[in-house]
């Protein structure tokens, strides 16, 4: 007992002196020379990783959700003012009506028809959707909403009041659609169905008070962090440019001063309203019928051949997953009845899936992809949004590869039990199987970085690519800093990050 106290005691002075002996190996001037060596060194790191992906940097995420609020806003607020144009026509074509009058159409009534009848479908129900989804299926209560979501109070409340408004415009549209429609149309309403037009001038008098109701909330749903109150929203592309490092040369607008500065708003700043990241996920899967996928990435190698329980948590935690999005395609084959084939996305170094919501990103190739009859594959790379693990070269290009592989052997299942349990739903085909069919063909579309590894997993990949489209690429990102910076700059990148050339 006494050797075991002794050894304790030891132990104990151990712990105590080895901290002190190195804070005075620091003090020398060796040790000076090493620390502001070490921390030069952890400082380029960080940057160049910074630089090289900055889609892993909170303040382009930040930037995507302010300039998706702006844009939803002002959506709404043009829909609000062309809806105000169309229900005032209708009330007083309905009072004519109602008094046995024949007026004639006003004449900006078909124009406003068709454009509203756009903006409710293609506007209206998908926000609906998406925040019914967002709130409705996970079951947030306002508490709820707060902590899942990160929102103040007032904010979690706004996003309550704000789906009670929307949905009594939709029900109030609906009602009244009908009705627009047989006017449009040059069809008369029977003056003696005192059921349709009791129930059209009720919701035209709801729609009214919804709509004034909307254009109160649109100015606080579009609320700015605190700390940037002051500026407007950046856009996508001038976030993108400032996490490159676009912007004048040597001025202060662009370049590593916006990108400090915005990397500084993000830190300091909380985004503050319902119009954020989960909303836009959602827009995404109900405007193109898409599907949340996860796919499951490689485990440690530590856990291959130590129980978890021994190890570390940062070496024992789960693999992590990268978040995709599968769209199907716009129009099938009208022979075999689907789609010709699919395309995996590769984003550039800025770009995140989320940015289609707000315009940019691939929201162009996803488009022109789908209207030819092929399926799209999006997502979003390591450390990228809610994918885990840490980027670099060659683990873009293990992504694609794991993306790859998941399409060949893992999506077919997955889709043919969508497919069974929609039948099912439908009460067609119940408990009928039904053999999975592998994907014929698969393409690559990589853009920036997104080619260089869409092409590295092509080349190695054993699952066959019929497709691959490299768009604005590079073969190295040695030689694309050398390229673009200086010469020499490949080499200060590989010795800071050690990712070769």
């Amino acid at each position: 007992s006494a050797a075991l106290l002794m050894l304790a005691i030891y132990g104990a002075i151990l712990v105590v002196w080895l901290p002190l002996y190195f804070l005075s190996l620091l003090l020398t001037t060796p040790g000076v020379y090493l620390g502001v060596g070490g921390g030069i060194y952890a400082l380029g790191r960080y940057v160049a990783r910074s630089l090289t992906f900055p889609g892993t940097l909170p303040h382009v995420m930040r930037g995507l959700e302010q300039e998706y609020a702006l844009q939803t806003t002002r959506k709404l607020e043009h829909c609000v003012g062309r809806i105000r144009e169309w229900a005032s026509d209708l009330r007083l074509l309905l009072s004519a009506s109602s008094s046995s009058l024949l007026l004639p159409l006003p004449s900006r009534l078909p124009r406003t028809h068709l454009e509203v009848s756009f903006l409710h479908k293609h506007l209206l129900l998908v926000l609906r959707a998406a925040l019914q989804s967002l709130i409705d299926d996970d079951h947030l209560t306002p508490d709820r909403l707060r902590h899942e979501l990160k929102l103040s109070q007032s904010a979690s409340r706004l996003a309550y009041e704000f789906k009670r408004v929307l949905e009594s415009v939709v029900w109030a549209m609906e009602v009244a659609l009908p009705y627009a429609d047989q006017q449009v149309a040059g069809a008369r309403v029977d003056p003696h169905s005192p059921t349709l037009l009791a129930h059209t001038d009720k919701a035209l008098e709801v729609l009214v008070d919804s709509l004034e109701e909307l254009r109160r909330l649109l100015p606080s749903l579009s609320r700015l962090p605190s700390s940037s109150s002051s500026s407007a929203p950046p856009s996508s592309s001038s976030t993108t440019a400032a996490a490159t490092g676009g912007g004048r040369e040597g001025g202060r607008e662009g370049g590593l001063w916006a990108f400090v500065q915005a990397w500084v708003r993000a830190k300091h700043s909380r985004w503050d309203s319902i119009l954020g990241s989960q909303l836009m996920r959602q827009e995404l899967i109900h405007r193109w019928n898409a599907r949340q996928i996860w796919i499951p990435l490689s485990p440690s190698p530590f856990t291959s051949f130590f129980p978890s329980s021994i190890l570390p948590s940062f070496l024992s935690s789960p693999p992590p997953s990268l978040d995709c999005l599968f769209i199907p395609a716009q129009r099938l084959h009208p022979s075999t009845g689907k789609s010709l084939g699919l395309i995996i996305y590769c984003p550039p170094n800025a770009g995140l899936y989320e940015a289609a919501a707000v315009g940019g990103g691939s929201e162009g190739w996803v488009e022109f992809y789908t209207s030819l009859g092929n399926d799209v594959l999006l997502f979003n790379y390591r450390g990228y949004g809610r994918s885990g693990g840490q980027p670099s070269p060659h683990a873009l290009t293990r992504d694609v590869h794991a993306v790859l592989q998941f399409v060949r052997e893992a999506l077919p299942s997955i889709l043919q039990d969508q497919e069974e349990e929609e039948e099912e739903g439908a009460g067609e085909g119940k408990g009928k199987k039904r053999a999975v069919k592998r994907i014929r063909k698969v393409g690559l579309h990589g853009e920036s970085i997104g080619g260089m590894a869409a092409a590295a997993a092509a080349a190695a990949s054993s699952h066959g690519v019929e497709l691959l489209v490299v768009d604005r690429t590079f073969s190295s990102l040695a030689a694309a800093a050398d390229s673009m910076l200086f010469q020499g700059a490949g080499k200060a990148l590989c010795f800071f990050t050690g990712w070769g050339g």
